[in-house]
């Protein structure tokens, strides 16, 4: 259970930072097109993962399927961390100097 409660702060932690980012970066001209685009590129992949992961659950078993996502996540998490944290430090550097 908390793996859960940690996994949802952290899905919630990246939505509302990549929103936040998207408008930041995004021309308000665009915007409308661009969350558009966002949005139905993160329906089809809720979809479409759903569909990988009963394909794979049926072919290999549930435990062994979470395992490997598990696996993929965290390895994913270690190859991401040092970028997002050193542009992070550099947003945070920039908006305490200004």
């Amino acid at each position: 259970m908390a793996v859960w409660f940690v996994a949802g702060m952290a899905n919630a932690t990246i939505n509302s930072y990549g929103v936040g980012m998207m408008i930041k970066e995004t021309p308000h001209e665009v915007q409308g097109r661009v969350f558009a685009a966002f949005g139905a590129i993160v329906s089809v992949a809720s979809i479409g993962s759903m569909s990988v992961a009963g394909f794979l659950i049926g072919a290999f078993g549930v435990r062994e399927v979470f395992m490997v996502a598990g696996v993929l996540a965290f390895t994913a998490f270690l190859g991401l961390f040092p970028t997002v944290y050193k542009e992070q430090t550099k947003i945070i550097k920039a908006s305490s100097a200004a």
